[in-house]
């Protein structure tokens, strides 16, 4: 359905976003590593860090948090 191509591309522009911009500094972790809640709070953190917008943040925390 079209819901589900549109969050099948949200995901992969998160994950497109995680690896370019967290991967470039420094090691990443697997999505099941953290909690929601931890993501949230590194996330966050590492917002500013790493220049990133609010949207480009999301993303990754969408990406980050969608895996069971």
């Amino acid at each position: 359905t079209v819901t589900d191509t549109a969050r099948l591309t949200e995901l992969q522009e998160g994950r497109k976003l995680y690896i370019n911009h967290c991967g470039s500094c420094h090691n990443l972790y697997k999505p099941q590593s953290y909690t929601r809640e931890k993501w949230t709070h590194q996330m966050l953190e590492m917002k500013v860090e790493a220049k990133i917008s609010d949207e480009q943040a999301g993303l990754i925390l969408n990406y980050l948090t969608s895996a069971p």
